[in-house]
């Protein structure tokens, strides 16, 4: 019988279920395990966990019969000396607990699966290398130190989990007796001397992460653990990886962001990702069928002789320094095929042997022509992917006539080439950051386009886009636009984002609003007494007939019609062939998420001299995103108006976080959201922060994440989350859906989700150039040094073209999930309010 997850208060009634074998009642916010439990003496199974119970009963020791007790997630801080009365007892869960010890009586029983994770451990518990039958011990989580090597008694041990700890080093003995094992998970520890693992002979899965000084940076032999399926090596300094030539069972060998220099004997039906790390030279063993070869971010300069295999699925090469080809390198195997970021200067003529190629990824690979014999060759291509090159001729695309997806941003395109819109198959086109002017009329012929994206462009006019009846997602910020065309029959249309634009009449957007689901724009607010109040973000119909009466208490409108005038900055200066911002960068696009969830919202003179920028990422969908979105600024401007701006700023934030949480339950809506918000008033930064998007102040030499790491992947937090009764998961997800413990909109968590913002308060620094935030999709696929390095060695273009490469950077790097990415130049938004002063 399941109760979990009700609330329940338990009656003696249930008592009449005797013949009752199993029972769950976990998350019921029990203090107690009720005394009428043990009239149910046929139990087998008893699940108590997630709750808030201190201790187990002695009284409960009639159930004879039980063989599977789950106390886990509750307030237990010591197992019962009586324990041996459950002499049937084989499964024990007390994981995330306060247990510091354990009772010598367990020696006495037969336990068989004894999980302890998520305690206060520093050692290897006494009576564990006693209890000779175990076969599964989870002691992950903990501060335990090192293994003793009393330990090798455990002959019988199948798994063991000792993750997230600070071992060390330990005996290699400790490993002697157990031949049995199949599973060894040591990710997260900080190991000086890695075990050798030799005596593990029926070993399938071996772990490790984070060993960043050992004292010896070469992996230990696997030569003789022939059984081995998966090996794991993350984030570690290791720099050299022995050879996999006797493990003919490898099916998984994941080795990202090391320093190996090379990896020997490949077996033969493995997928490999030994992405970031210091290797120019692979050998493969023969026959091999490899699902995935992900090698990028490595230290080739000729592309891997793979002549040894008989199918290879997927090949990354991107982020290498290639410039040789390998005429053994591709064949009629590969269906998917990166090599992004390499000086290849022209497409390997190789690639035509690939018949079966769906997706080619060339980006920034320093190309100016695709050749006919190159093009022809590619008539199965789905996907496209070339942009940031200097292709000027796109002659003989026409072939390409099965392609899907097209993206061609950053070619330096003064044109829309003809030979696109003889792509009748295609749905998705983005062509970004060019110097197109005109939108041709044949595009009229991409009848299935579903997603156009124009930003960073100088087109002036988009009515032709009226007859792409399948038309979705459209992008133009960013370009020349001053009015609206009157697109009566545009209803499909979803997601239209024309921030960036020099916009005569705003109100113009009041028809797209009716039809569209998300407007993203930027549109000014005249204010009598204070700056104008320039404003970006996302619109509906109804804000835009509240946008005179928005804090009117604080404000004072001369009009209802709003306009904005783009920042000027010297043609020369510019990446980008528009004028632009020289304040703040905006990047945003879908990822891949079906729909858009990421939603910013940007507040320029929000009080004399203040900027407001917050960026929101939905969660189980976008509609609170988009509420907070539209809301935020409204929301806070009537909190701080009839206060000192100064002594009210983190007081405000933290009400208008709270605000919108009531006004999302009002609604009823059953997502939720991470967010992000900061001010940057009188050299002050104040920082919101509520989930999983990161917030960075970047200087020439440095780069300093703000605030708290409120994702589940997070150790502490996840404890926490499992206290209070939330079922975390091995994907670091609670419930299998939300991965942070704080979230706007509480949803049906609100039990275990904290929705108050945690505020940060930094005096601004004459070092600190700018202020940056991005999604989790984001820092995922590109860690704050990098960040550092691209934000710095791009600081002489606008901050939308900062924005935007990052953005490109991460879509390249097949991100999981939407992008949202905010910059903010520090020294020129200092600078511009001087001179407004």
């Amino acid at each position: 019988m399941d109760l979990s997850e009700n609330e329940i208060v338990f009656s003696k009634q249930l008592k009449t279920f005797n013949s009752l074998t199993s029972l769950i009642v976990s998350n019921n916010k029990l203090t107690e395990i009720p005394i009428f439990f043990t009239e149910l003496t046929n139990l087998k199974k008893l699940d108590v966990s997630r709750n808030q119970i201190a201790l187990i009963p002695q009284i409960l020791t009639v159930l004879k019969d039980l063989q599977d007790l789950n106390i886990s997630n509750n307030r237990i801080t010591e197992i019962p000396l009586f324990i041996d009365s459950f002499e049937k007892l084989r499964q024990f869960d007390c994981s995330y607990n306060d247990l510091d010890h354990l009772p010598k009586a367990l020696v006495n029983m037969k336990i068989i699966n004894f999980k302890l994770s998520g305690n206060k451990f520093d050692n290897v518990p006494t009576p564990i290398p006693q209890m000779s039958l175990l076969t599964h011990l989870d002691l992950s989580e903990n501060q335990i130190t090192s293994i003793p090597e009393i330990c090798r008694q455990l002959s019988h041990i199948q798994s063991l989990d000792l993750h997230s700890n600070l071992i060390d080093s330990f005996s290699t003995r400790v490993f002697e007796k157990m031949t049995k094992m199949t599973k060894l998970n040591f990710r997260d520890n900080p190991f000086k001397v890695i075990p050798e693992i030799n005596s593990l002979i029926h070993l399938k899965e071996l772990y490790y992460s984070n060993i960043t000084d050992p004292i010896d940076r070469k992996f230990p032999s696997v030569s003789i653990n022939n059984e081995l399926e998966n090996i794991e090596l993350i984030n570690s300094s290791i720099e050299e990886f022995p050879s996999l030539l006797n493990l003919t069972k490898m099916t998984l060998l994941y080795l990202h962001k090391n320093e190996i220099t090379s990896i020997k004997d490949i077996p033969r039906r493995c997928s490999v990702d030994a992405s970031f790390n210091k290797i120019s030279e692979i050998t493969i063993q023969k026959y091999a069928d490899l699902p995935v070869l992900k090698l990028d971010h490595n230290n080739f300069i000729q592309t891997p002789n793979l002549s040894q295999c008989e199918k290879v699925q997927l090949l990354d090469l991107s982020y290498n320094n290639i410039s040789t080809i390998n005429d053994f390198t591709f064949h009629t195997s590969i269906e998917q095929l990166i090599l992004n970021n390499n000086p290849l200067r022209i497409p390997p003529i190789g690639i035509t042997k690939c018949s079966h190629l769906t997706l080619l990824s060339m980006s920034n690979c320093e190309i100016y022509s695709i050749p006919i014999d190159v093009v022809s060759g590619l008539c199965n291509l789905k996907i496209l992917d070339i942009s940031n090159n200097h292709i000027i001729s796109y002659e003989h695309f026409e072939y390409l006539n099965k392609l899907e997806e097209l993206r061609a941003s950053s070619n330096n395109m003064s044109f829309f080439p003809k030979e696109f819109c003889e792509m009748s198959q295609m749905k998705v086109l983005i062509m970004n950051n060019n110097k197109n002017k005109v939108i041709p009329e044949s595009i009229k012929e991409l009848q299935q386009l579903e997603s156009l994206d124009l930003s960073y462009n100088q087109i002036r006019e988009f009515s032709i886009l009226e007859l792409n009846k399948k038309l979705k997602e459209l992008n133009l910020s960013f370009n020349l636009i001053i009015e609206y065309p009157n697109l009566s029959q545009w209803n499909q249309l979803e997601e239209f984002n024309i921030i960036g634009n020099s916009l005569v009449n705003f109100f113009g957007l009041v028809p797209y609003c009716k039809k569209t689901k998300i407007i993203t724009a930027t549109y000014n607010i005249q204010r009598i007494k204070q700056p104008t109040l320039e404003l970006t973000g996302i619109l509906d119909d109804k804000l835009i007939k509240k946008i005179p009466e928005i804090v009117a208490n604080a404000n004072e409108f001369k009009s209802k019609k709003v306009g904005l005038k783009l920042l000027q900055t010297p043609k020369e200066s510019m990446l980008f062939n528009i004028d632009s911002y020289k304040i703040i960068g905006i990047g945003i696009s879908r990822g891949n998420e079906k729909y858009m969830k990421s939603t910013i919202c940007v507040a320029r003179n929000i009080f004399t001299n203040g900027i407001l920028v917050g960026s929101f990422e939905g969660i189980l969908g976008g509609r609170t995103a988009r509420l907070c979105s539209y809301k935020f600024v409204d929301y806070f401007l009537n909190k701080v108006s009839n206060k000192v701006v100064q002594e009210s700023i983190e007081e405000s934030l933290i009400s208008t976080f709270q605000r919108l949480n009531e006004k999302i339950k009002e609604k009823n809506l059953n997502d939720v959201s991470s967010g992000l918000v900061y001010v940057f008033y009188n050299k002050i930064l104040y920082f919101a922060q509520c989930g999983s998007i990161k917030s960075y102040i970047i200087s020439n030499s440095n780069i300093k994440e703000i605030g708290f790491d409120h994702c589940l992947s997070n150790n502490e937090m996840k404890k926490k989350i499992m206290q209070k009764g939330g079922l975390v998961d091995n994907n670091n997800m609670l419930n299998g859906v939300i991965n942070v413990c704080k979230c706007i909109g509480e949803s049906n968590y609100h039990n275990l989700l904290n929705t108050t913002p945690d505020i940060t308060k930094i005096e601004y620094d004459d070092d600190f150039k700018f202020v940056l935030t991005a999604s989790k999709s984001v820092w995922d696929v590109i860690d704050q040094n990098e960040l550092q390095s691209i934000v710095i060695n791009s600081a002489h273009i606008q901050p939308p073209g900062i924005a935007n490469l990052i953005r490109n950077i991460a879509l390249e790097r097949n991100c999981k999930g939407n992008i949202s990415v905010t910059i903010l130049s520090l020294d020129s938004f200092i600078e511009t309010n001087n001179e407004e002063t």
